[in-house]
């Protein structure tokens, strides 16, 4: 793993096997899930897809059919030494089963019309031995050979569940004999230092008709060739350059995990995924933020692509857009991605067209939640305003949100992101010269801040050490932690040194677990959702100023996944925890560290350029470079390198290909030796530029800079 550079991944607290990766096409309706287990691989799939299932719903393709691969040296059943991504980044498997003299590495693609498993074996001494890779249907099947000893084909075709002439696996190697009627077994004697390769092929729809051609196909051409779809796609987005290594593959792997969670749905138009089992159906929150990463490469017919399903949920009668008809019905903050998005999107693409589509459909949502909050304007019998006067009324909360014991409440988070919903509206009617629209929205949102900044302030909870802090139901601490600091980012209710931001940090961060993450952010009691101490809690450090709070946050997500870079959506704390809930390889967690290892490179902070705000410091040690090539700002496209040659000298590299300028750019000059300062020793300026605090500034009209700095 990388051992001869520098790495602070380590998946020290990677959660028990199996570890899941599904391998499919990008947006293919065909997904393979593959699970690893110490001693072997377990492969499972659907026949169904979402175009079969009703849109919006919470229910995904049901897996029907399960294959298990096994490996034995001289009868004696071998564990796996390691798996990984093929590259260590594409959506693809490398496991490996190793002993003292056989090597066993399996990899396995998904194609168009198959998946593809390759077995490359290796004797590792000079002797002989037998080798005998054992895969089985988890339910009755029938090879072609025990049904008949003299088949020319080693298939095992099913027996109920569809035609019995379907192929559900076949190898390209036919072996003497098989012990049960359901495997494919391959038996191989190598003599020594001898190396001998097969296949295990699952075909998505073919005929035992088709097995004399299928055979005879060139399966290490057709196995690159799907292999190559994913590393094209890296050749169009944006580069980013780390001197980890490993958190880069993390960042490209999560790229491309995007693009396997997502497929066509029942209406034809495409759908993001929250995960690839449980969560494999049409989900309005995860995805959002996978589209934001697909704009920050500049890929924005990629990103508009997913998130055209989600326009088209809009209730047509009310205009409520929280989903009322899907997953999301009744969820307070769940339109709140999405309305992020557009003023992102937009911010991006500068197209007016769309900005506008969007804003019609903001603008009917809150006006819809602007009535319904009518109702709860209702005084108690003495007069007084109830914690809840003028908030959303009950509604679904997710995230692990319970009012006391009950599932439907009146969150805070619900309403802060409401008021951000309002606020990107009224940016939005200013930025189309929307004035009668914008004069509604303004009273809308002095109306939804007054009673939902009154909530927040009069239900924060009073602990005995004099901290306040903001919790999902006003005056109650009932239910989880999350999203309680929406309202300090991206929402910004309120200051971000506020009483309630101290606290509410303080309160999240008091009780983090041995991994350096925060207990209690969603359902699980004293638990892990890892994502959302990114998501939640980075964002707000930044917002700040805390920028090492929020770096450190980096390493313990990537080290609490597997690695697959993949992680659960929810575990318990310890270092192999086999308690795990949600989907298994749930897509909040890879899309958010998507989203933050960019942010921390490069981030448009209102109307500044940020450059390494939020990378580790570690990541400027000496002989280390980091940087950007082709990243997609709102002000333009970015090429910038960091580069430390020496102990003491740091060259720096800077160009924009500029749509529009920022007021000034920043570059964070965070080395590891935070008590050393650094000066500017050569300069491609005269003028426009300083030095503070290792923070150097230059004014947003400059184009190119180069910079030699000293560390003293």
């Amino acid at each position: 793993m990388n051992k001869d550079k520098f790495t602070n991944v380590n998946f020290n607290y990677s959660f028990a096997p199996p570890h899941r990766i599904c391998i499919s096409l990008p947006e293919a309706s065909k997904k393979c899930l593959v699970d690893c287990y110490r001693d072997c691989v377990s492969i499972s799939w659907s026949d169904d897809d979402l175009t079969k299932i009703p849109v919006g719903a919470f229910y995904g393709p049901q897996l029907k059919w399960f294959f298990n691969i096994t490996a034995e040296i001289d009868g004696k059943k071998l564990n796996g030494y390691s798996w990984r991504r093929v590259e260590n980044r594409l959506p693809a498997i490398e496991y490996i089963w190793l002993d003292d003299s056989v090597s066993i590495k399996m990899i396995g693609a998904s194609a168009s019309d198959w998946d593809i498993f390759k077995f490359e074996v290796k004797n590792l001494n000079n002797k002989k031995v037998d080798v005998n890779i054992f895969g089985k249907m988890k339910d009755l099947a029938f090879n072609t050979m025990w049904i008949d000893p003299n088949s020319k084909f080693n298939a095992s075709l099913a027996h109920y569940g569809d035609r019995s002439d379907r192929i559900l696996f076949f190898s390209t190697y036919k072996p003497k004999k098989l012990r049960t009627p359901s495997s494919l077994d391959v038996s191989l004697e190598l003599s020594g230092y001898e190396e001998k390769n097969f296949f295990f092929i699952r075909p998505h729809n073919k005929k035992i008709d088709d097995l004399e051609y299928l055979i005879s196909k060139d399966w290490d051409t057709e196995l690159n060739f799907a292999l190559n779809i994913w590393r094209e796609i890296i050749n169009k987005s944006q580069k980013l350059i780390i001197p980890d290594k490993l958190v880069e593959d993390a960042y490209y792997s999560c790229f491309f995990d995007i693009f396997v969670a997502r497929e066509k749905n029942a209406d034809g138009l495409l759908a993001g995924l929250a995960g690839t089992d449980l969560y494999r159906c049409m989900n309005t929150c995860e995805p959002v933020i996978g589209a934001i990463v697909l704009d920050h490469s500049g890929l924005y017919k990629e990103s508009e692509s997913v998130m055209e399903g989600i326009f088209a949920l809009q209730d047509e009668k009310t205009g409520r857009w929280d989903d009322y008809r899907a997953w999301g019905h009744d969820i307070g903050w769940i339109p709140g991605p999405r309305c992020w998005w557009i003023k992102e999107h937009y911010l991006f693409t500068r197209d007016k067209n769309f900005l506008l589509k969007g804003f019609e459909k903001i603008y009917k949502h809150v006006k819809w939640a602007h009535n319904e909050r009518q109702k709860t304007k209702v005084l108690n019998e003495d007069g007084s305003k109830p914690l809840t006067f003028g908030l959303l009324p009950r509604g679904m909360g997710d995230g692990g949100l319970m009012d006391d014991d009950d599932y439907y409440g009146h969150y805070i988070p619900s309403n802060v992101w409401y008021c951000f919903i309002i606020k990107i509206a009224l940016w939005a009617a200013q930025e189309l010269n929307l004035d009668e629209k914008r004069k509604e929205l303004q009273y809308y949102l002095e109306d939804a801040l007054q009673c939902t900044l009154s909530s927040m302030r009069e239900g924060a909870i009073l602990e005995t050490n004099g901290i306040k802090w903001i919790p999902g139901v006003p005056g109650k601490t009932s239910g989880s932690r999350f999203a309680a600091t929406s309202s300090i980012y991206p929402c910004e209710l309120i200051d971000p040194f506020d009483e309630l931001a101290d606290g509410t940090l303080k309160k999240l961060e008091l009780n983090l677990s041995e991994g350096g993450l925060p207990k209690d952010l969603g359902w699980l009691k004293g638990g892990l959702w890892v994502a959302i101490a990114l998501d939640n809690l980075a964002y707000a450090h930044i917002a700040r100023e805390e920028y090492d709070e929020a770096a450190n946050y980096i390493y313990p997500v990537i080290n609490h996944g597997s690695p697959l870079f993949t992680w659960c959506e929810e575990r318990m704390p310890e270092p192999n925890s086999s308690t795990i809930t949600g989907d298994l390889q749930h897509t909040w967690t890879p899309h958010i560290l998507n989203k933050f290892i960019r942010d921390s490179l490069i981030i448009e902070w209102k109307d500044i350029l940020m450059l390494a705000c939020a990378t580790p410091r570690e990541w400027l040690n000496e002989k280390m470079q980091f940087g950007v090539k082709g990243a997609n700002t709102h002000f333009g496209y970015v090429n910038y390198i960091v580069n430390r040659i020496e102990n003491d000298i740091i060259k720096f590299s800077f160009s924009i290909e500029k749509r529009y300028t920022p007021s000034k750019v920043k570059l964070f000059l965070r080395i590891p030796e935070k008590h050393k300062t650094i000066e500017v020793i050569s300069i491609s300026l005269t003028e426009g530029f300083s030095l503070r605090n290792n923070i150097f500034e230059f004014d947003g009209n400059i184009n190119e800079i180069v910079v030699d700095f000293k560390i003293f």
